[in-house]
């Protein structure tokens, strides 16, 4: 059991010195040329989130080849706006944040729909509470505790571990 305890420690030790490494590596770069890097990443993400909103707009996936779209439901959850959420207002999109902000206070999860209780909690509920975390807007608090009231029922287990998947409508 020591041993264990020991090259578990040791492996956290290089793990944590890789992480130093790539941020002191980051840093190396100048100024100028990470700035530029930086706009590169953005107008990607921006020309990419610009295509999913005109193909693809509140389904689970774009498919950029036939310029279409599918959703693992029979109704739309919002899954992939509210996911991006986080990662759009990070990178200072503002307007396009601000929009999914007001997508997601239209969601109505009332809906009689068996849903994946891991995929929901992750990329629903969490892409909520950080909208809120950046927001401060009761309204999306509310919203994120009605959607986390009706995927709790999942958790109530007898063994603790939650169900796979909850109806939104039932519980």
């Amino acid at each position: 059991m020591k041993q264990a305890i020991v090259v578990l420690f040791i492996l956290m030790l290089l793990f944590s010195y890789k992480q130093v490494n790539k941020v002191e590596s980051i840093q190396k770069i100048k100024d100028p040329e990470l700035s530029l890097l930086q706009e590169e990443v953005k107008s990607v993400t921006l020309r990419s989130w610009n295509d999913y909103k005109k193909y693809a707009w509140g389904q689970y996936v774009l498919l950029p080849l036939s310029k279409s779209s599918f959703d693992w439901y029979e109704e739309s959850l919002g899954i992939s706006p509210i996911d991006a959420y986080s990662t759009l207002k990070v990178m200072g999109l503002d307007a396009e944040a601000k929009e999914i902000e007001e997508y997601s206070l239209a969601m109505d999860w009332d809906k009689d729909l068996y849903v994946q209780t891991f995929e929901v909690n992750i990329r629903i509920l969490g892409g909520l509470l950080s909208m809120y975390h950046y927001t401060k807007n009761e309204a999306i608090l509310n919203k994120a505790r009605d959607f986390g009231d009706r995927i709790l029922p999942a958790f109530n287990t007898p063994t603790g571990i939650p169900n796979h998947s909850v109806n939104l409508k039932t519980g």
